[in-house]
């Protein structure tokens, strides 16, 4: 074809004939074709050697557990609050308590636990924590 001013074009896809023999290789796309697969063949084997690899690690680092165990029954059901009002207040209630009682923590090495009030009380008397005055203007902070 010829435009207005002599100049030859190339022709377009719908003015020339194709032929599909012509421009393609079978041969050179089976021989991709199976390259591919072997290719992906041989990741998904690499996988699985990998996987089984660090599945046979883990179960070797396994610990058996002991028979003093208690395992708890599994529940189907979810663990839901009923009354979380409820539920919060008895929490609270037990955290005063733990807060405002003696008890021992080890009797044996003699660790026992005071109220905070108190503990309060003989960290002040015992004078450690006050500070004897106002700081002198540039004097260095000994807390």
């Amino acid at each position: 074809m010829s435009d207005k001013k002599g100049h030859h074009s190339p022709p377009s896809m719908l003015e020339t004939e194709f032929h599909a023999g012509e421009t393609t290789n079978t041969t050179v796309l089976v021989v991709m074709g199976a390259g591919l697969l072997a290719a992906v063949a041989l990741v998904m084997l690499v996988m699985v050697l990998f996987f089984s690899s660090l599945s046979e690690r883990s179960a070797k680092r396994d610990v058996a557990m002991s028979p003093l165990v208690i395992v708890p029954a599994p529940t189907t059901a979810p663990r839901l609050q009923v009354d979380e009002r409820l539920e919060i207040a008895e929490l609270r209630q037990r955290e005063d308590r733990i807060l405002t009682s003696y008890d021992w923590v080890d009797q044996e090495a003699g660790v026992a636990r005071i109220p905070v009030a108190r503990a309060m009380e003989l960290l002040l008397q015992k004078g450690d924590l006050v500070r004897p005055g106002p700081l002198a203007p540039g004097a260095q902070d000994p807390y």
